[in-house]
């Protein structure tokens, strides 16, 4: 299996502080609350933890098929990490680094981003041209047909006033479509 490198960079020296070897094929990544661990979804299955002060790998949490991205709620206890090929989103217990549960969705799970309020989870799904709602209290999913300019294949939630489901929020998309590089992104 291939060997990737995980760099950590001081920005303030602006060196290279660290670096961690990875097996698999390492995508999305988010820190926790307090900053001393990394996620990183990494595939073709799981969720590594690495604690960034003594570059080591904490653990290695079985997820799903082909992890693609991972956000965390503000109080660092919960993680979601949409899994492409299993289509779902891996709900993950970070203070303990265990897979609870998957809460299924459509066709290609990728992009992510987490409401400020931590209610909600929005889930780009590239192949249905949906963007998912899931309900984190529940963890149950809404579907939601967006306005179509190809497969969505991220997402993220701004600030910017608009009512959205009782949130106020405005969800942008970028998409890759029809051979066009970097896409075109689109918020609503």
């Amino acid at each position: 299996m291939t060997l990737i490198s995980l760099a950590v960079l001081d920005v303030a020296s602006s060196s290279v502080a660290g670096e961690v070897e990875l097996s698999g094929d390492p995508r999305g990544m988010v820190s926790s609350a307090d900053g001393n661990i990394i996620y990183v979804a990494c595939g073709p299955n799981k969720l590594v933890a690495i604690n960034l002060h003594s570059g080591t790998v904490l653990s290695e949490i079985v997820v799903g098929g082909e992890p693609v991205d991972v956000v965390a709620t503000s109080d660092g206890w919960r993680l979601y990490v949409s899994c492409e090929d299993a289509n779902h989103v891996a709900v993950v217990d970070a203070p303990h680094n265990v897979f609870i549960g998957a809460i299924a969705t459509g066709d290609a799970p990728e992009g992510m981003a987490i409401a400020p309020t931590n209610q909600k989870v929005y889930v780009s799904e590239g192949n249905d041209e949906l963007l998912s709602v899931i309900d984190t209290a529940r963890n149950l999913r809404k579907k939601t047909k967006i306005a179509s300019i190809g497969s969505p294949t991220g997402v993220a939630v701004t600030g910017v006033p608009q009512l959205l489901s009782g949130e106020s929020a405005r969800i942008c998309r970028l998409s890759w479509g029809n051979g066009c590089w970097p896409g075109d992104m689109s918020c609503h």
